[in-house]
């Protein structure tokens, strides 16, 4: 319990016996007590400035172990790393269990991630929330207006996990936004070793670094949806800057199924 009592911050969970629970609650409700009397000290009009420093020294020192003892006392900590894991994941799921590009799986993470630095810690230790990535353009506006390297942060802490892609990048207005999109299919890509699913609405261009691959670069891809928003004239564009064909969907032994369609 010692080690406890001595650290200024508890990242992870922690164990401890029915007599040191007392012992620290029996320490935390005399910190409260001497914290309350101090407060009502300071409240004094004719003290000096000698002893009202001294005061408020001894009132910010007892507060902060009020906060150290409270932090050691949370029910949070005596959850097995395990079972918060497996909280963790139950909470980013859909509530229908389906996932899709307009799902806020960025926002569910990012609440977890930001509890306290133990919840972060354990969140991005746990691989099986990060294998999956819904970005949307109509749902999620700021993620397509900011640095894309957070892709790349996201998908490494899936520990090579198979992952699962649903992306909208129908982006209608400037050439930033269209190079955007690219750098976000490229940053998925630099991963194409781990695909297991691949759901892609987007304009002709956008799928460019995608057609461009080479054979045996989707190992793991069961299931590929692509949607092209365009005319057909803009599709057989595409297609015929690809004379052999486009070979990034052969040799991946584990397809199951396959589907594009031009919206």
């Amino acid at each position: 319990m010692a080690q406890y009592l001595a650290q200024n911050r508890i990242d992870g969970p922690l164990w401890l016996e029915p007599d040191e629970l007392f012992f620290i609650r029996t320490r935390l409700a005399a910190s409260e007590t001497r914290a309350e009397h101090l407060i009502n000290e300071l409240k004094l009009q004719d003290l000096d400035e000698t002893h009202t420093s001294e005061l408020i020294h001894r009132k910010d020192a007892t507060l902060v172990e009020i906060a150290s003892l409270r932090n050691i006392l949370s029910p949070i900590r005596r959850i097995p790393f395990e079972i918060l894991s497996d909280i963790f994941q139950l909470s980013c799921l859909p509530e229908d269990g389906i996932f899709t590009s307009d799902y806020d799986i960025v926002r569910f993470t990012s609440r977890i991630s930001c509890v306290c630095v133990a919840w972060r810690s354990i969140a991005h230790s746990t691989p099986q929330i990060w294998s999956k990535i819904c970005l949307s353009v109509r749902k999620h506006p700021k993620v397509f207006v900011a640095d894309v390297i957070w892709i790349k942060d996201w998908i490494e802490r899936s520990k090579g996990l198979p992952l699962e892609l649903y992306l909208n990048l129908v982006i209608n207005i400037g050439e930033g936004l269209d190079r955007q999109a690219a750098q976000i299919i490229n940053s998925v890509l630099a991963f194409r070793h781990c695909i297991r699913l691949l759901s892609i609405t987007a304009f002709p261009k956008t799928f460019l670094p995608l057609f461009r691959l080479p054979r045996s670069s989707l190992p793991l891809l069961e299931k590929v949806f692509l949607s092209m928003c365009c005319r057909d004239s803009d599709a057989r564009t595409i297609l015929n800057s690809f004379p052999r064909g486009i070979e990034a969907f052969l040799e991946t032994p584990q397809v199951k199924a396959c589907q594009h369609r031009r919206t």
